[in-house]
């Protein structure tokens, strides 16, 4: 007989926004090893970006960089092409803003995170990460302390 230890920690990644529903299409990354999970929800999340800044549904955003040259770059990356996030990587991720394209991803795309109780009867309350919508610093810090 072997023993299985689920992770206490499971990443949460949410991407597309139904109104309707009022509900996120979320994906789950829970394992053995918290590590191997939070690795496997960085990479879903680095690969999704990579499909929708192909396909033209994202921007970029800069309080530094000069607007027009921003503008200039947004406008060629709306068009879908295999190298549009290639592009983007060359910015220092320090200085841009990824913003998802609003129609389809009204709510952004999210990284949270749950603590898994041994108890079945308590909610899980989940703590978000980091948002490509809007980027709260203090809150998520406070979320990664937790």
């Amino acid at each position: 007989m072997t023993n299985q230890f689920l992770s206490s920690i499971t990443y949460i990644v949410k991407t597309r926004f139904c109104e309707e529903t009022q509900e996120f299409q979320q994906t789950e990354f829970s394992s053995d090893n918290s590590l191997a999970a939070r690795n496997n929800a960085f990479k879903f999340i680095e690969s999704y970006l990579e499909i929708i800044a192909n396909e033209g549904l994202v921007q970029i955003s800069s309080g530094i960089i000069n607007s027009h040259a921003i503008k200039r770059f947004n406008k060629t990356i709306l068009k879908p092409s295999n190298r549009t996030y290639k592009r983007i990587k060359l910015f220092n991720q320090d200085i841009i803003s990824i913003i998802p394209n609003q129609k389809i991803f009204p709510k952004g795309i999210r990284l949270s995170f749950r603590i898994n109780s041994p108890s079945k009867n308590d909610d899980f309350e989940e703590f978000e990460i980091f948002s490509f919508q809007k980027q709260i610093i203090q809150l998520s810090i406070n979320n990664l302390i937790i």
